[in-house]
């Protein structure tokens, strides 16, 4: 435009853009708008025609950045890379005078202005994390605005201005998708990237909540600190560190608050239940996930309520399964293997139900395969070794279906680890000792972050994976031995020993044991299973050692144990170590197999130590629940330390009866893992398994159905 242009002019041309915009005719207004931008000596005319023009600027910049996706064919590259970056001076010119305090603008165009840098941002091509924070800066500017501006109720708009309320939902609805997106990314990023990631996540959440006004939008807020929530508790990266316990805290502290001022929805109601759920399973506290399920199903079954939103989709019928399932674990294991099983064909159901929403299908694989080891750690548990081999083969069979999705998640490496894990466990089950050491140290050195001595964060899902190695090293497993012999020279021709762990997978416990960084966040940690299923290695390690030291016959037992001078320091303490255990699973976890491990030990050193009627009532407690939970192998040790406990009471008529049960026990034990043992295509196919190994697709032990359990009697 000439640079004598009347103020009149420039108002009939800025009228004459904003007909053509109303008609759609982008070429002519994008002229005539270039006319009113090109004006000189802006800062001499009057104030109506400064605003005019820096309108002008805003809403060129808007047009060229909307309309600039819809041209991206080849032949338009040009163009759109010029009206990408006549947008850019645009909005350069705008700020500028705002900053200088030349230009004085409605609420309108100040909501537009943001909408056209967000615009610019999302399709700008710089470093992603770098577009990532800017996207939620512009975002919370213009939120903030909105807020600020809202405020003013005396504020002067044009009639034809749009709505506060309705750029508030503009952009309040793209920060939402964008942290939606932002938490997805985390999630789906390669596992090579995923710490990273994560925390960078956290981080913009965290400024999302300090930049976001205060008392606006209560739903969004709540949304908002459920997303936080979610990221502390849910997050394959959570800490356990007691920062992310207080920050969870303080999300649950705030929801309560914020839904007592503004009723949260039923839907996010539930959604934050779920949250609290996995958050309890993280550390350990399992009593308080039974009441948080019968909220949900409380929501769920409402009377005169339709379900809507979450409570009426099928995958939260599998979430509150994987819930339902960890409960039943520590409870009643038997009701929850055949639960288990159900819960396994729900969860491949709603796989094929949301097989084209990225999000959801992912989130229902990682429940798969956490329902599927859980079933092979109750089989196990019930030395039921041979269904326990046929349901590994079927978990690393799925496993190479879903590799593909998988594999470049950070639940990838998680879950290699986790079948590696399995067939170490089933290894030791039948007596391979070789194999065993194979596959814990691949875990160990391959797949697993190392722990530095100094280390004060980690991932507390490789934690459990560390502990989990250790109860693998510490299994009682010289019953699988051809040497373990229960013949004796007694009248009854019986021999009652003691079921122990093998000394080379001892000496490899050792060394995890004697590790000050693993020993430093368990116990600074915040899980209180962890911490206990820890102190059982412990002192299992030192009841082992203790036993092969006292017993030369015992299988394996020529090979001898290294010295840990560490380890042996602490057994004086293993008493104490025990009862604080036991103390904390009762009060927190209730997990019978754990307990009922803790009690096998504890009943003994009680005994030692001449409190005879504690110890015997500590020992039949345990029996009781080995039991209930049909562990073979546990109630066989048992029997020996009662065996003992009748001895030192001189009760011989007991300690007969005691030598009968003990004997059908291990000869029970014994034919089931010859049973596994004779299964010998089974074995091969999961000992020669290396992550993610394709199966043969005929095999019958590739079935994608988990087995039952055999009609036999204990």
């Amino acid at each position: 435009m000439n640079a004598t242009a009347t103020e009149a002019e420039i108002a009939r041309l800025w009228e004459l853009a904003c007909v053509y915009v109303q008609f759609n005719l982008i070429p002519q207004a994008i002229a005539t708008l270039e006319a009113v931008c090109g004006a000189q000596d802006v800062e001499r005319m009057g104030a109506a025609t400064q605003q005019i023009v820096y309108q002008a600027n805003v809403l060129l910049a808007e047009i060229c950045v909307v309309m600039s996706p819809t041209e991206t064919d080849r032949m338009d590259r040009k163009l759109w890379r010029k009206r990408l970056a006549r947008a850019e001076r645009c909005i350069y010119v705008v700020e500028q005078a705002l900053q200088a305090k030349q230009a004085i603008m409605e609420h309108e165009w100040h909501c537009r202005l943001f909408k056209s840098k967000y615009l610019l941002m999302e399709v700008s091509s710089i470093n992603r994390t770098v577009k990532d924070r800017h996207i939620l800066e512009i975002l919370c500017a213009a939120i903030s605005k909105c807020a600020e501006l809202d405020k003013d109720a005396n504020l002067p708009q044009a009639p034809e201005a749009a709505s506060s309320t309705e750029f508030k939902n503009y952009f309040l609805g793209k920060l939402r998708k964008h942290l939606v997106k932002l938490h997805t990314t985390s999630i789906l990023a390669k596992h090579s990237e995923n710490s990273e990631i994560h925390s960078g996540f956290l981080q913009h959440v965290q400024y999302v909540q300090k930049c976001f006004p205060h008392q606006y939008d209560a739903s969004f807020q709540l949304w908002l600190i459920e997303v936080a929530y979610h990221a502390y508790a849910a997050s394959f990266y959570f800490s356990g560190g007691h920062e992310s316990s207080n920050a969870i805290r303080a999300a649950d502290d705030f929801f309560k608050n914020a839904s007592l001022h503004s009723s949260a929805s039923r839907e996010m109601r539930a959604y934050h239940l779920v949250i609290s759920g996995f958050y309890f399973l993280r550390i350990g506290e399992i009593k308080k996930i039974s009441p948080i399920l019968d909220e949900i199903k409380a929501l769920q079954s409402a009377p005169d309520v339709k379900p809507t939103g979450i409570l009426k989709e099928p995958y939260l019928d599998s979430i509150v399964d994987g819930l339902k399932l960890n409960v039943m674990a520590c409870n009643d294991p038997c009701e929850a293997l055949t639960l288990s099983m159900k819960a396994i064909h729900h969860v491949q159901a709603n796989l094929q139900t949301y097989a084209l929403n990225k999000s959801i299908r992912m989130m229902l694989v990682a429940t798969l395969f956490d329902m599927l080891y859980l079933h092979c750690r109750l089989q196990a548990q019930q030395c039921r070794y041979f269904e326990f081999g046929l349901s590994i083969s079927q978990m690393i069979h799925l496993f190479s279906s879903y590799k593909s999705i998988l594999e470049p998640t950070i639940f990838y490496q998680f879950f290699v680890a986790k079948c590696h894990i399995a067939v170490a466990k089933y290894a030791v089950s039948i007596g391979r000792v070789k194999e065993t050491v194979f596959n814990v140290n691949y875990v160990v050195e391959k797949l697993l972050p190392p722990i530095a001595v100094s280390a004060t964060s980690y991932s507390d899902s490789y934690l459990s994976v560390w502990v989990e190695a250790l109860d693998i090293l510490m299994y009682c497993g010289s019953a699988a031995d051809p040497s373990f012999s229960i013949s004796g020279s007694s009248p009854s021709g019986l021999q009652v020993r003691q079921i122990c762990p093998n000394p080379v997978l001892l000496e490899f416990g050792a060394r995890i044991l004697e590790m000050e960084g693993l020993r430093n966040l368990i116990y600074n940690g915040c899980s209180v299973e962890l911490r206990a299923k820890y102190d059982l290695a412990l002192a299992k390690w030192l009841w082992a050692s203790h036993e092969l030291a006292t017993n030369p016959s015992l299988p394996g037992n020529n090979l001898g144990l290294g010295h840990h001078a560490y380890l042996e320091s602490l057994r004086p303490s293993m008493l104490s170590v025990l009862h604080e255990s036991l103390e904390r699973m009762s009060t927190h976890v209730s997990c019978s197999e754990t307990m009922a491990e803790l009690m096998a030990l504890f009943g003994p050193k009680l005994l030692d130590y001449g409190k005879t009627d504690n110890g015997e009532e500590t020992l039949k407690n345990a029996i009781r629940i080995a039991l209930h939970g049909k562990n073979i192998l546990l109630q066989s040790r048992l029997l020996v330390e009662i065996f003992r406990l009748y001895s030192i009471k001189h009760l011989v008529d007991a300690q007969a009866t005691t030598a009968e049960k003990y004997e059908k026990k291990v000869k029970l034990l014994q034919k089931r893992i010859a049973q596994a043992q004779a299964e010998k295509a089974t074995s091969k196919l999961i000992l020669k398994w290396k992550s993610g190994d394709l199966l043969d697709n005929n095999s019958n032990a590739a079935s994608a159905k988990p087995q039952s359990c055999p009609s036999g009697k204990e």
